[in-house]
């Protein structure tokens, strides 16, 4: 919870494309843009981006978007995880939130991805 909002952090679907189009597309860097708008996000099974998303549970707005590249994500031993891009709404800015998003960040790219090392990009 951040500012008495109940929150959860999850990967990037398609409904959020879909229906928060402005919001993410607002809170991610051009390059990530880039990669949604010409369909290679989606598309591309290897893509070595992992998208995450602050979403507020109760009114279901995205509040910031985290993004980490996997490097080596082809081997299990030597993979570095870098953090790209942390984007926070603009009422949230200032909040315990980026620092959440980025535990939340280091996190995954530890234990859900098995990385030796992180590198922070932003």
């Amino acid at each position: 919870m951040v500012k008495g909002t109940m929150m959860c952090i999850r990967n990037l679907n398609d409904d959020d494309i879909k229906y928060s189009y402005y919001e993410v597309m607002n809170l991610l860097s051009n390059d990530v843009r880039m990669l949604i708008i010409k369909g290679e996000f989606y598309g591309n099974n290897e893509n070595n981006y992992k998208i995450h998303v602050v979403e507020d549970m109760n009114s279901h707005i995205i509040l910031g978007t985290g993004v980490v590249y996997i490097e080596n994500s082809n081997t299990k031993l030597s993979k570095v995880g870098d953090i790209r891009h942390i984007g926070i709404h603009n009422n949230y800015i200032n909040t315990e939130l980026e620092t959440k998003l980025m535990n939340y960040l280091k996190n995954y790219c530890l234990v859900h991805e098995n990385c030796i090392k992180i590198n922070i990009h932003i």
